[in-house]
């Protein structure tokens, strides 16, 4: 009787451990599925992985070329037939902030004239990540393209904004064949994987709409922020609208020479961008936290305005106004300024550049931040042309002006989408 029920037992117990391991297995093939995708040319594209955090670092190279790491010299080792270059690390460094790297791996014999690979000129492609819950979020491949490394082709997402509080994150590849239209988009492949991270919700406090702060004489406005999810946007691959309805007021009056020239935004979630979108969305679920600098940017007041000649290529020179150092420098192409960065309150402000002709180039590309700008590549009217290229300036305006920083918190009204509960 003991040795029946001993048998019993041990029965029992391996048909419950097969069960287990069939589940087991079934949720992986599940998930390996849902993470791999077999496209219209033949080509394999997998998700490979999904990384959450502030400072993400990538290996590429063969097995043995990881496995040596820095033992390999810098340019490689070369012997007779044997090539083994060094390992590259990739980092994706968001300087403190949390943000997502999904890499992507395409193979096959088609796989190097895959349009992923070879694009076309336009963004032809985009991913829309998604979740169980809220909108969705439109992103362009980092770099434009999938790239080769020694290990294959490699394809990367890199992005402030996804559903952080999904359990799952699923990622719509999308294609358009037109870059008159920017739509309708075509899907292409649909992977899915488990989000790496659980959200730590903030427990911000929203205020109601107009939110009001007073500083400097002057009252600063944020009226209700709207959000407007739509299919697709002319000559562009991104999915809302976004309405920030921003001003500065005296006696109320509106101050249309200030503006706000640097908006940093982040909501409760985690989800964050440098400066305030209109064609991209934070997730609107949650309350929005948004750092705004505004500043004067015309009707100067005098002795806040400097013109300069710019100094020879490679040079440097320092002019004050208004008691503030600005350090000007040009390379033939492009040109620098800055201000010390100890006074919280001012900024510096590119106006104009032109050349000793009088002609006044615009449409400049370059970059810039409150103590800081650089500038080049600008456009100028010639006799009723346009001339994209071509043009120096040897003189630039610029303006040292007031800043006042506040902080706003706010609710967003998310308009006319339907959204996944």
């Amino acid at each position: 009787m003991a040795l029946r029920k001993a048998t019993t037992n041990l029965v029992a117990g391996a048909v419950v451990a097969l069960i287990a391991a069939a589940v087991l297995l079934s949720l992986l093939v599940s998930r390996r599925a849902a993470s791999r995708q077999v496209l219209s040319d033949g080509s394999v594209l997998v998700l490979n992985r999904v990384l959450v955090g502030s400072r993400i670092h990538l290996v590429h190279g063969t097995v043995l070329a990881r496995l040596l790491g820095n033992l390999v010299p810098s340019n490689g080792v070369h012997l007779l037939h044997f090539n083994l270059k060094r390992r590259t690390i990739q980092d994706f460094d968001s300087f403190g902030k949390s943000w997502l790297v999904a890499e992507f791996t395409l193979s096959g014999p088609r796989a190097a004239s895959s349009p992923l690979v070879r694009p076309a000129f336009f963004r032809q492609f985009r991913f829309v990540i998604h979740g169980e819950k809220g909108i969705d979020f439109a992103q362009e491949l980092w770099g434009g393209s999938f790239n080769r490394y020694p290990e294959g082709y490699r394809g990367y997402i890199v992005t402030s904004r996804f559903p952080r509080d999904s359990r799952w994150l699923s990622f719509r590849v999308e294609r358009r064949e037109s870059s008159n239209h920017g739509g309708p988009w075509q899907l292409v492949a649909e992977l899915k994987a488990r989000n790496p991270v659980s959200a730590t919700i903030s427990p911000w406090v929203a205020e109601p709409a107009p939110i009001i702060r007073h500083a400097k004489g002057m009252d600063f406005v944020l009226r209700q922020i709207a959000v407007k999810p739509i299919p697709y946007m002319t000559n562009d691959i991104w999915n809302q609208f976004v309405n920030a309805p921003l001003e500065v007021r005296s006696k109320g009056v509106a101050l249309t020479n200030w503006t706000a020239a640097y908006v940093h935004d982040e909501d409760a979630s985690g989800n964050w961008d440098w400066a305030l979108a209109r064609w991209r969305s934070l997730d609107p679920r949650y309350v929005w936290k948004l750092d705004a600098n505004f500043e004067l940017d015309s009707g100067f007041p005098d002795g806040a305005l400097a013109t300069v000649r710019l100094p020879q290529q490679g040079a440097t020179l320092t002019t004050n106004i208004m008691n503030v150092p600005v350090t000007v420098s040009w390379d033939g192409h492009w040109f620098d300024a800055s201000i010390p960065t100890n006074n919280p309150d001012l900024a510096l402000r590119f106006v104009e550049a032109e050349d000793d002709q009088g002609e006044r180039g615009f449409n400049g590309a370059g970059s810039w931040s409150q103590y800081r700008f650089r500038y080049g590549d600008f456009m100028v009217a010639r006799n009723g042309t346009i001339l994209a290229s071509g043009w120096s300036p040897s003189k630039a305006t610029f303006a040292v002006v007031p800043n006042v920083h506040v902080r706003f918190y706010t609710q967003p009204k998310l308009l006319n989408a339907r959204v996944k509960n």
